[in-house]
């Protein structure tokens, strides 16, 4: 009982001592890293075989996932016919309920990818995405939160520098920015209560 409880506590310490080590890595060095792992193991790795998998499964999602955008897995059918269930639902529902808001939404997306075509901005975006690649996670959810302050509004694709490299990082764009309101309002509450 006592092999397995310290074998326990030193997978949790790798674990722990992996978290550190790699917390700056990139997606794609950590994805190398599982593809190296794969290489030397001979065959697509499980979860248990990987030191570090807890970190990847928080930052990438579950394993099966992790695995497929690695290139070490294929889809399963069954996954595939989800997603595409999931996405003609989704489509048949803005169509069916929101027709008018369908065409809003189009013109917006129309406007922000002409945006984005700029070469100022693709300059911009180019110069902030190798300014900031070494960046932790916190720390460009901090330069959101500056901004977001600077701006005194919700931050959107046009007004934020950066964002493509942003939405890499940190996942959608909607997710990021309830996060931000949230770590905002609970700051100013601590403000308030002392």
């Amino acid at each position: 009982m006592k092999n397995i409880a310290d074998n326990l506590q030193t997978l949790q310490k790798q674990e722990a001592e992996f978290a550190r080590t790699h917390k700056s890595d990139t997606d794609d060095e950590l994805i190398a890293y599982l593809v190296k792992c794969s290489k030397e193991l001979g065959r697509c790795p499980k979860k248990e075989d990987i030191i570090g998998h807890t970190y990847l499964k928080q930052r990438f999602g579950p394993w099966p996932r992790i695995l497929e955008r690695a290139g070490l897995k294929e889809k399963s059918q069954k996954r595939l016919e989800k997603e595409q269930k999931m996405n003609w639902t989704e489509n048949s529902k803005a169509v069916i309920n929101h027709g008018s808001l369908n065409r809003i939404n189009q013109l917006a997306e129309k406007k922000l990818k002409k945006e984005f075509k700029k070469p100022e901005r693709i300059k911009s975006e180019a110069e902030f995405a190798q300014k900031h690649s070494a960046d932790t996670d916190a720390e460009l959810y901090e330069y959101l939160k500056q901004l977001k302050a600077k701006h005194g509004k919700r931050l959107n694709p046009t007004n934020t520098i950066g964002y493509t490299y942003l939405v890499k990082r940190l996942g959608a764009w909607n997710e990021v920015m309830r996060q931000i309101s949230m770590d905002l309002k609970n700051e100013n509450e601590r403000i308030e209560t002392t």
